[in-house]
């Protein structure tokens, strides 16, 4: 799990906006983990186990996600494409 620690580093702290994201993401996540399990019953089954590996996994997802949003909103202004 040493990729985790180093992964966590280098994410930055929450804004509130982020935080957001992740109370709408988390809500759905687990269900979500649970409903493919049978999938691929070695990674969801980690994941509903194991809550460090679900928190961290959920961690990298919001960043991901977050950070397209927010290139995806700068390359809009500054092509002065309005989507909102």
């Amino acid at each position: 799990m040493e990729w985790i620690q180093q992964v966590k580093k280098n994410i930055i702290p929450l804004s509130e906006e982020k935080e957001d994201l992740k109370k709408a993401f988390e809500s759905t996540f687990e269900d979500t983990a649970a409903g493919e399990f049978d999938k691929n019953k070695d990674f969801f089954g980690k994941i509903l186990k194991d809550d460090d590996f679900k928190k961290s996994l959920l961690d990298l997802l919001i960043y991901d996600i977050y950070s397209t949003l927010k290139n995806q909103e700068r390359k809009n202004k500054r092509e002065g494409i309005r989507w909102y």
